[in-house]
């Protein structure tokens, strides 16, 4: 029962918010330096866990069982948690040490039916040990072909379903969601869900729509879209565009330009082919590599730096390469862990005596 309501009166001072009001800030990457605070609303928020639950089952009811494995500096967090309480389902959620090193035995002891995971944490897992795990959301990361045949494999018992999402935090999390086949092109996000639309439009003019299947920018409208940054309102006006002039008014007054490049396939799904600029997508969250390198080259004694994403056994790792004398290595470290979020400390240095060993 609501606050408010003939039944519960409202305690003294309660005060109902709109679904313009703020409901939580969730911090990403900038590439200056200085992480942005993306400000969601309860109305965004709110459209974004029924077109969640109903799409991928937690609107069925108190039976569903949904994994809660994502920190909840992650925008996925907001997803795992609230659509499973909003239909009365149940929420599992697993110790520190369950998540990090004993998730499988978790997941099969808790009888968790939903999970959404990143493509690097679903390819850890062997879906013989969590039977009970019928849906797999995947996302935060681009899907992989390796996590498509894991989990579609005829040979796994029972049969999974496999949906690839996009989103990013500035819309609430998922606006595209694609329901995988062991024949799906992994690098296709499907379409618009509930609540958001999707659109391709020049890089370098908002204004203008791309052809059909010609590759642009990932341009995203509706009532899915954050109030902007925390007090950044530059930033904001440079990302939460005026409404282009081909978008009608139904769809809202503003959009939001992702930064992604896109293309409408043939058949009206979209997939991505890369980015604008030079943020990657690592451990789930966006990263600016641009912004480990200036914080990296604020330290003094630090020369130069180059920050890269590169395979190291089948996996991402973020490694950032600098010219500093030896010393001076923990001195970087720290600066790292003092002004970059936490998702940057799982982050390997390798010194370099000269920047012709630069990458």
């Amino acid at each position: 029962m609501s606050p408010g309501s003939k039944d519960t009166p409202a305690p003294s001072g309660y005060i109902s918010p709109s679904s313009k009001s703020l409901a939580y800030v969730l911090y990403t990457s900038g590439s200056t330096g200085t992480p942005k605070g993306v400000a969601i609303s309860h109305g965004a928020i709110a459209i974004s866990m029924v077109r969640h639950a109903e799409l991928f089952g937690h609107a069925q009811g108190d039976s569903v069982r949904s994994l809660q494995f994502c920190d909840y500096t992650f925008d996925v967090s907001v997803m795992d948690i609230f659509p499973a309480l909003n239909y009365g389902g149940c929420v599992c959620v697993p110790s520190e040490a369950d998540r990090r090193g004993n998730i499988s035995a978790f997941i099969s002891k808790s009888r968790a039916e939903i999970a959404m995971l990143t493509p690097t944490i679903a390819n850890m897992l062997d879906p013989a040990e969590v039977p009970t795990l019928r849906t797999v959301v995947v996302g935060g990361e681009p899907m992989t072909e390796s996590v498509r045949n894991r989990w579609l494999n005829p040979a796994n018992s029972p049969v999974r379903v496999l949906y690839n999402v996009y989103g990013p935090t500035e819309s609430s999390v998922n606006v595209a969601a694609s329901r995988m086949t062991s024949k799906s092109k992994v690098s296709i996000i499907g379409s618009a869900v509930l609540g958001s639309q999707l659109w391709i439009a020049e890089p370098d003019d908002s204004d203008s729509l791309t052809p059909l299947g010609c590759v642009g920018e990932l341009i995203i409208t509706g009532p899915c879209l954050a109030n902007g940054y925390l007090h950044a309102p530059d930033q904001t006006a440079r990302a939460f565009i005026k409404a282009p002039t081909w978008l009608s008014t139904r769809f809202g007054s503003r959009a939001y330009r992702t930064g992604d490049l896109a293309r409408f396939a043939a058949d009206g799904e979209i997939e991505i082919v890369g980015r604008i600029d030079a943020q990657v997508k690592l451990y789930g969250i966006r990263i600016e590599l641009g912004e480990i390198e200036e914080v990296a080259c604020r330290v003094e004694h630090v020369k130069s730096a180059v920050a890269v994403v590169s395979k190291t056994r089948g996996r991402d790792e973020l490694s950032l390469f600098y010219e500093a004398a030896q010393e001076h290595q923990s001195k970087l470290r720290e600066a790292i862990h003092r002004q970059l979020m936490v998702h940057f400390h799982r982050l390997s240095f390798h010194l370099c005596i000269s920047a012709a060993q630069l990458p």
